[in-house]
């Protein structure tokens, strides 16, 4: 696990909803089409997007574990609120009584043993 993929965390959240909502409008022309190869297209289109959002949610629940692979708690709070919550170095370092310079060490020694973990 690498620090680019660690940083798709949010980006496939964002995804996840919008085949989400995908999956809800195919059904719904499926439901309400006059002809059967437009509800069979509609069909299609939901296996397609439900497909695509288990890849995604895999790749998300990965990097919640790798994430939890990390020994220290405070590196992996700090991992937590960085890639899964989106905050910054400040609000992390706040939140956990460390500098931002502190914070951004521990993030960067934690990323090392999680692609240590993934060799």
């Amino acid at each position: 696990m690498t620090k680019e993929e660690l940083k798709y965390y949010l980006a496939a959240k964002e995804e996840l909803m919008d085949l989400r909502r995908k999956v809800s409008a195919a059904q719904e022309r499926a439901r309400h089409s006059k002809t059967d190869a437009d509800a069979e297209r509609a069909c299609r289109e939901v296996a397609l997007y439900e497909t695509t959002a288990d890849l995604v949610e895999q790749q998300r629940l990965q990097i919640e574990a790798a994430i939890m692979s990390v020994r220290n708690p405070d590196a992996r709070m700090a991992l937590r609120m960085r890639y899964i919550d989106g905050r910054s170095d400040v609000e992390i370092a706040m939140r956990l009584n460390y500098s931002d310079r502190q914070i951004r060490r521990i993030i960067n020694t934690a990323i090392e043993e999680i692609e240590r973990a993934g060799d």
